[in-house]
């Protein structure tokens, strides 16, 4: 609850923005508003993963998982998921291939990113752990 207290502010300018926004733009729709949503969302769900870290590196002590797994993991379990959702809010206004080239592809290329970075970033810290004689006393 803390860190969505955190958000609270932005979430409040987008709620005035949606609500007193003039009627004749086409921008406000409810696709609009359903992305605006998914954008908090995966801002909440970057939280969590950020907050769990420290559970998923305690893991790591019977092995570490390859990386490319857990590249695909990250693809296959978020973005998989989310463009999914993306291309559902927004399919009446775009046609379902071009959803699939500009929104699906791009974003199983960028989670499969931030999987890289959540894995060299565990690694280091798994490292930095397990080496450093300074940190564990």
């Amino acid at each position: 609850m803390k860190r969505f207290k955190s958000y609270l502010p932005f979430i409040l300018v987008i709620l005035i923005i949606i609500i007193f926004k003039e009627p004749r733009y086409h921008v406000m729709n409810y696709a609009w508003i359903g992305v605006v949503a998914l954008i908090i969302g995966i801002i909440l769900i970057f939280e969590f993963i950020e907050s769990s870290r420290i559970k998923r590196i305690k893991k790591w002590k019977s092995g570490i998982p390859g990386k490319y797994m857990h590249i695909i993991k990250f693809s296959l379990f978020l973005g998989v998921p989310i463009s999914s959702i993306i291309i559902f809010i927004i399919l009446d206004n775009s046609e379902f291939y071009y959803s699939i080239i500009i929104i699906l592809i791009p974003l199983l290329f960028l989670f499969g990113w931030f999987g890289f970075l959540d894995w060299k970033k565990c690694y280091k810290i798994y490292y930095d752990e397990k080496y450093n004689p300074i940190l564990q006393k």
